[in-house]
């Protein structure tokens, strides 16, 4: 203390990147809760300003499914706790066992009606990044953000999808679509394959996002997300993960005529124009129709 003033000296426990080191004082309320985990109990800190604590519980309960899914499909969260923090503006970012969230988000009602639940849904996007971006940080090339904010994407719109069922994450998908043909038209260079994407929002949060989708319909979840955890798995020390040994998990658990269509997606730029063009209807015994 010197002059009225407190000073404080900060020490780690291990080696950390300092780029990501964030500081953060204010006067906030708090909840806490114990979150039991599939590697260990986690504990859940959210940080506030004292009135703006209506989406509190809502952002909790988000944040379990979105812990309880990662642990569930691409391994243990690594942090004893999980610090989830109030801080001016609109943004959210996520860093080693803390999410700086909006304002906005703690302000806005939850329950309003919309097509999509904008309150999980951010809280999700960035609780996935513990996973995206936190425990696999990819080496900062081309195609990286299919690492970081696609895989968000993808994990909020199936961690959506269980919490209140298909519709949201046809809503988001059909939202993806739409900013991914709007966006691109008003793009000022011209587009480029998902692999060689260089952070433009509309490849990696939209085009990579729906691309992650047709991935797990074409493979299964299961062959997919077995990919993906070996790729976490063996690089999750180090920036060493890039969209290249992504390409080459995928093409592990896939046959040949599925490599074509991966290398379609990622590595070229491609419209589909689908359309039916001849019908067959078949009355069932109980009076529905095929």
């Amino acid at each position: 203390q010197q002059q009225g003033r407190n000073f404080y000296h900060y020490r780690s426990t291990a080696k950390i990147y300092t780029p990501l080191v964030t500081y953060f004082s204010a006067t906030y309320a708090s909840k806490k809760v114990k979150h039991k985990g599939i590697a260990g109990e986690i504990d859940i800190e959210m940080y506030y300003y004292p009135n703006h604590g209506r989406n509190i519980d809502e952002m909790i309960s988000a944040t379990k499914a979105a812990l309880d899914y990662g642990e569930a499909h691409f391994g243990n969260y690594i942090f004893p706790s999980l610090r989830i923090l109030e801080v001016p503006g609109r943004v959210g970012k996520a860093s080693e066992g803390l999410i700086a969230m909006g304002q906005n988000l703690y302000i806005r009602d939850s329950n309003d009606g919309a097509s999509i639940n904008v309150v999980a849904r951010r809280t999700i996007h960035e609780v996935a990044h513990q996973w995206w971006g936190v425990k696999l940080n990819p080496e900062a090339t081309r195609g990286s953000g299919i690492l970081i904010e696609s895989m968000a994407m993808y994990m909020q719109s199936a961690v959506l999808g269980e919490l209140y069922g298909n519709s949201m994450p046809r809503y988001l998908a059909k939202m993806n679509q739409r900013r991914y043909f709007s966006r691109r038209a008003f793009a000022r260079e011209q587009e480029r394959p998902l692999q060689a994407s260089m952070f433009e929002q509309y490849l990696i949060y939209s085009k990579g996002s729906t691309g992650l989708f047709a991935l797990r319909d074409l493979l299964g979840e299961s062959k997919l997300h077995s990919a993906l955890k070996n790729l976490m798995d063996q690089h999750q020390e180090g920036l060493t993960a890039n969209v290249d040994l992504l390409l080459q998990a995928l093409n592990t658990v896939s046959d040949q005529q599925q490599k074509n269509l991966i290398d379609d997606w990622f590595n070229k730029i491609i419209e589909y124009d689908l359309a039916i063009d001849n019908t067959e209807i078949i009355k069932l015994p109980d009076g529905r129709y095929r």
